[in-house]
């Protein structure tokens, strides 16, 4: 089932009609997502293979780190050197070449977008390369251990930031994603990112485990999802966030582990570019379309349920 929901034939009525359904089937999937009995039973095939897969596990050393620091902060780093081989960047940034080549110019110089997705939930056998990097085990295990539950790899996607306006708008404001009560959100980049480049920024604490998880946030127009975007609100709250804001400037190969339920925003790019890969899991109960990721029935899949699980393949 992708996801919480499945199409209903008899929806499809008057525009009012749709608001109105619609606005039901989130009161109710909100009052499940943050109720606890709720969430456990919409995630309960997924609590049962966390159970069974992870009772007993020793996280690596590398994964240990990256966990203390993901659940105090809600951000954590780390380099793709210490999940595989060096080898898989070059031919991850060979991959962006193609596809930017496939797009053509027009669509690269398009002023009206600042975000070029070249790629979102594509075939993800037919490069090895994307492959091997959206199917790591390791990635599955961070976010398993951080969620509580083995989740659902929502999104994988792969973008190029670039220069269009002198002004931030949309996922360039700070917010914070509305879709689940936690999310682990993995970004790595394919080249250097300077301050001009766009980096990712996050407010460490802000996450729903965070200290500072109650500023605006699961109240009001929050439960909706249609949260705030907004650039003024670190002058709001300049002392309580005062040396709680990360700037993730970094080298190429670099691995950025955040949870997008705290305040965040996307890159705003001044100059050159910046090209990045984006992993998202989220519980089965999260607001959120799950794939459907192409995944051809030749293809030799894994014989692991937290990975089949995962990509909706049980």
């Amino acid at each position: 089932m992708a996801g919480p929901y499945r199409r209903l034939k008899w929806f499809k009525q008057e525009r009012w009609h749709k608001w109105l359904w619609f606005e039901w089937l989130r009161l109710v999937h909100f009052s499940l997502l943050f109720s606890d009995r709720g969430y456990s039973w919409v995630n309960r095939r997924h609590l049962d293979c966390f159970r069974e897969v992870f009772e007993g596990y020793t996280p690596t050393p590398v994964e240990t780190r990256v966990l203390n620091d993901f659940r105090r902060e809600g951000i954590a780093f780390a380099h793709v050197s210490e999940f595989c081989d060096q080898e898989i960047l070059s031919r991850l940034q060979a991959r962006f070449d193609r596809l930017i080549q496939e797009k053509g110019e027009a669509f690269m110089a398009d002023p009206t977008s600042y975000n070029k997705v070249l790629d979102l939930n594509g075939d993800l056998c037919e490069d090895p390369a994307i492959r091997d990097w959206v199917m790591s085990r390791s990635f599955l295990n961070i976010a398993s251990l951080y969620l509580g539950l083995v989740p659902r790899c929502g999104t994988k996607q792969e973008s190029v930031v670039v220069p269009t306006t002198n002004q931030r708008v949309g996922a360039q404001l700070w917010h914070r994603d509305g879709s689940d009560k936690k999310i682990t959100k993995v970004f790595v980049y394919l080249t250097d990112v300077e301050e001009e480049n766009g980096p990712f920024r996050y407010l460490k604490g802000t996450h729903y485990q965070g200290v500072l998880r109650d500023v605006e946030a699961w109240t009001g127009s929050h439960v909706w999802g249609t949260h705030e975007r907004s650039d003024t609100m670190l002058d709001r709250y300049d002392e309580l966030f005062a040396g709680r804001e990360v700037v993730c400037t970094g080298k190429s190969g670099q691995v950025i582990f955040a949870d997008t339920s705290g305040f965040h925003r996307g890159g705003f790019c001044r100059a050159g570019h910046r090209r990045m890969i984006e992993l998202s899991y989220y519980s089965n109960a999260a607001f959120v379309s799950h794939g459907p990721y192409r995944i051809p029935q030749s293809y030799a899949f894994p014989d692991d349920r937290a990975l089949r699980l995962a990509f909706g393949l049980e």
